[in-house]
């Protein structure tokens, strides 16, 4: 009996210090190192990142001026989901990015989730592929679309959707896009964004991360 008593004795010992751990655990923080001001969901945003970001968006005006609503925000949720914004690359001060940011091969074969081919459009001179397109850059745009949308944001000459600054001011034109549009509206937001990816996910995890960098701490 006496020996019962002493094995139950350390098994109630033993259970406590493990909710005590688990409860250590949980009030510390284990989670994602990425993860902005303690939620997971959404990336941390690098400083530099950030000031592209801000800049693109207070320029905006300036490029498009029927535009209006846009934030750092909006843009840090496109960034979150095409790149984790420019994640474990390396960010040069004028803005350049390297290793360069080259999504999968647009060859219809169901990577990436592409089903109809995209036809080389720029000679491979932007994604290294001479037969057929991929997305380039922190905001994955595609060559085509860059030769429209693409801007000069570190104002050197030159409009490279490998450059942070150049790739997230062209990200903010692209969702201005041409008619005059409201970003703050939360329907013309949706409508902007699905321009940029026509997916209904795709929209819904752009915005889950707007929303979350919205109420966080800005720059």
């Amino acid at each position: 009996m006496v020996a019962v008593t002493r094995q139950l004795r350390v098994l109630l010992l033993a259970t406590a210090l493990l909710v005590l751990a688990v409860l250590t655990f949980n009030l510390v923080g284990g989670g994602d190192e990425d993860a902005q001001d303690g939620d997971s969901a959404a990336p941390a945003v690098p400083p530099q990142v950030m000031t592209a970001y801000v800049r693109a968006a207070s320029r905006v005006v300036e490029l498009s001026p029927g535009c209006a609503g846009m934030s750092w925000a909006i843009l840090a949720g496109v960034g979150a989901v095409e790149s984790r914004h420019a994640g474990n690359r390396t960010i040069e001060t004028n803005g350049d990015i390297s290793p360069q940011l080259v999504g999968p091969r647009l060859d219809g074969s169901g990577v990436g989730g592409n089903v109809t081919p995209v036809a080389d459009t720029d000679g491979g001179s932007l994604d290294g592929d001479l037969e057929y397109d991929r997305a380039v850059g922190p905001m994955q745009f595609l060559p085509e679309t860059w030769d429209r949308w693409g801007r000069d944001g570190n104002e050197d000459g030159t409009s490279d959707p490998h450059n942070i600054f150049d790739s997230t001011l062209g990200a903010a034109a692209y969702l201005c896009g041409d008619a005059p549009v409201d970003l703050a509206d939360r329907a013309q937001l949706s409508l902007a964004i699905g321009r940029y990816n026509n997916s209904a996910s795709y929209v819904a995890d752009v915005l889950a991360y707007a929303d979350i960098y919205a109420t966080s701490p800005g720059p």
